[in-house]
């Protein structure tokens, strides 16, 4: 038995056959205690009957809830940019999608329409009661090398303008998007700042980058005992096998002695097998551990196929097959339109990836790279966001969602 408090009250008791937390798996039937919004202790067995007032919830397999640190919302608003002005149009739909927190994706291109975003996340980050979480913000830029299909923006800023974007987001700004290859021309000044504001730099958007303009990052970074991390591997970013850059870095669990004591970024990656192939998942997971592997959804918008919204004067449409975003009239990716449970069923039946390596990648790995407290893990002390599930073949199916210790979402 594990307990961190001696005096508890106990409110839920969820007895699973099996029970993934994160850090450790058990099998045979075990108890998970929760008191309030937390887990208070882990029993081998049913001990439900030790617990007459509380919730008893019988689970085939529970594990932590799904952390998306790279969306962009669902839509609910007729601009996508001002998507998240929002926030509980996305956060109520997202527990039935299997995540339990989220970062909010935005975009400091339109700064009227980054500051409203700011503004409506404020008063609702980290506080139950819509759904998921929203946990803090990622800012997508405005460090900008290479667009892919964000809008147009002032993508090399002063230091001092810099500041002032990532006041705007204080305290909660928990990861930003930054491109090397600029940044190497000002001496990774706004990188080593973000490290200073113990705010992840996320490398990306950038295929001009080369190995020195990596290494420089990464030295920087390193200085600040900050490790950085790579924004959707594999998509605005580039592989050459002489002229190494971003992927070639991301696809390493370690780095050639000559560059000791550095260690590889951590990375995401998009797992809608639409804009990363699943050979090329398989590949990424064959080189990386579990432990610096995040999956992300990118989401912009979600909805039946053809449906269309606003993107900083231009227009986005949801693809045939209903899981990418593609600026309309082109094959240019905007997004997705994933949930983390649609990767969940990707990696477990089609690429056969053990379950404790799932629910490191799609929780634990990626509130530690977003630096979240108590979140993606379900030891005793840790926030009570798990699903339950079943995993009867052809595919898994989710069976509830709780939040905080309250049920957001039952099958």
């Amino acid at each position: 038995k594990h307990c961190y408090n001696n005096i508890i009250m106990v409110t839920l008791v969820v007895v699973a056959n099996q029970l993934i937390t994160g850090q450790r798996l058990l099998e045979g039937q075990v108890s998970l205690i929760i008191s309030g919004d937390r887990v208070t202790a882990i029993d081998l067995g049913d001990v439900s009957d030790q617990y007459p007032n509380a919730q008893i919830v019988n689970a085939e397999l529970v594990i932590p809830g799904f952390v998306d640190i790279h969306s962009h919302g669902l839509g609910g608003h007729e601009e996508i940019l001002r998507a998240w002005t929002n926030p509980d149009y996305t956060l109520s739909v997202l527990p039935s999608r299997g995540t339990t927190s989220t970062l909010a994706s935005l975009i400091p291109t339109d700064m009227d329409a980054f500051e409203c975003c700011v503004d409506a996340l404020r008063p609702i980050i980290n506080q139950k009661g819509h759904g998921a979480v929203c946990c803090g913000i990622h800012a997508e830029g405005p460090v900008i090398a290479d667009l892919g299909a964000l809008p147009n923006g002032n993508s090399d800023p002063s230091l001092e303008e810099f500041k002032h974007i990532v006041s705007m987001c204080d305290p909660h700004l928990k990861v930003m998007t930054i491109s090397p290859a600029l940044e190497a021309q000002r001496d990774f000044i706004r990188l080593k700042y973000l490290c200073e504001a113990q705010v992840r730099p996320a490398l990306g958007h950038d295929r001009s980058c080369t190995y020195d303009d990596i290494v420089g990052a990464l030295r920087a970074a390193h200085e600040l005992d900050t490790r950085p991390h790579i924004t959707h591997l594999f998509n605005v970013c580039s592989f050459h096998h002489r002229n190494p850059s971003l992927i070639n870095f991301g696809l390493c669990d370690s780095l050639p002695k000559t560059l000791e004591p550095l260690k590889p970024p951590t990375v995401e990656v998009i797992g809608d097998g639409e804009h990363v192939h699943q050979l090329t998942l398989a590949s990424l997971l064959s080189a990386r551990s579990a432990c610096d592997v995040a999956f992300i959804t990118d989401s912009i918008l979600h909805g039946e196929p053809g449906t269309t919204s606003a993107y900083c004067g231009r227009y986005v449409q949801i693809s045939e097959s209903g899981g990418t975003v593609t600026l309309k009239g082109s094959s240019t990716l905007a997004g997705s339109c994933l949930s983390l449970w649609d990767t969940f069923c990707l990696l477990f039946t089609e690429l056969k990836r053990p379950l404790s390596d799932i629910v490191q990648m799609m929780a634990t790995t990626p509130a530690k790279v977003a630096r979240l407290q108590d979140v993606g893990c379900l030891e005793p002390g840790c926030f009570a966001d798990f699903l339950c599930i079943g995993i009867q073949l052809p595919e898994p199916s989710l069976h509830k969602t709780f939040v905080r210790g309250e049920m957001c979402f039952s099958m």
